[in-house]
């Protein structure tokens, strides 16, 4: 578990209030990835839980090297109190790596 995000998603925009004072910088970053990457094997099964984010809630597999099947998941959650929180991923893993999950709304 960690209270913010490693790094901004491939893609993302910068914004302030998201990556200003809720992300590593970008050598740390990385270095929490390569730790990552290390301790993954196609034995064990890696995930890194996220929390604090000002947005939507989501999920990635980051495999080990290019090409491998191993690696690990990168699930973040959006903050409870925040509009994009009310709507959380809920899921399973299942063999092979896939994901099934859907979304909750916790305001009904």
């Amino acid at each position: 578990m960690h209270h913010h995000a490693f790094a901004r998603w491939e893609g993302e925009a910068y914004t302030f209030q998201r990556w200003g004072t809720l992300a590593h910088n970008p050598q740390d970053a990385e270095r929490l990835f390569d730790i990552m990457r290390k301790h993954a094997s196609p034995t064990r099964n890696l995930f890194v839980l996220m929390g604090h984010t000002h947005e939507r809630s989501q999920c990635g597999f980051v495999s080990a090297q290019d090409g491998a099947t191993h690696g690990f998941w990168y699930l973040e959650s959006a903050a409870f109190g925040d509009p994009q929180g009310q709507e959380i991923l809920l899921g399973m893993l299942q063999p092979g790596g896939s994901m099934l999950g859907s979304l909750v709304n916790l305001s009904l």
